[in-house]
């Protein structure tokens, strides 16, 4: 069953759940995991991988010139945002207190 199983997972391209299958399978047998938990488990790992792929992805079509992080941005040229601004709004701070965000202008132009 297993050869089967891997199988599928891959005819399927379902490769978050292979990344984790026989860890999981492993720890199912260890613990006594129902079937629905394991299920769910790796069902969990797949929508990540497909996270993560997706956002890589963007961030790819995106072009950008190099990975920017809050830390590599080079916001020295960029004299119409404020440093202290943007870091204080990536700490999400806004949403904690239920407020709402608008960012108005072109896309990727900072005016």
């Amino acid at each position: 069953m297993p050869n089967e199983l891997r199988a599928l997972i891959d005819a399927l391209k379902l490769r978050g759940i292979a990344r984790v299958l026989d860890a999981e399978l492993e720890r199912a047998e260890r613990e006594a995991t129902p079937a629905t938990e394991v299920l769910y488990r790796v069902l969990v790992e797949e929508d990540v991988y497909r996270r993560e792929r997706s956002l890589a992805n963007r961030i790819k079509e995106a072009q950008l010139p190099w990975r920017w992080t809050l830390d590599s941005f080079p916001f020295e040229r960029q004299s119409a945002l404020k440093k202290s601004q943007i870091l204080t709004l990536a700490g999400l701070e806004f949403l904690r207190r239920n407020e709402n965000l608008v960012l108005i202008g072109p896309t990727g132009v900072v005016t």
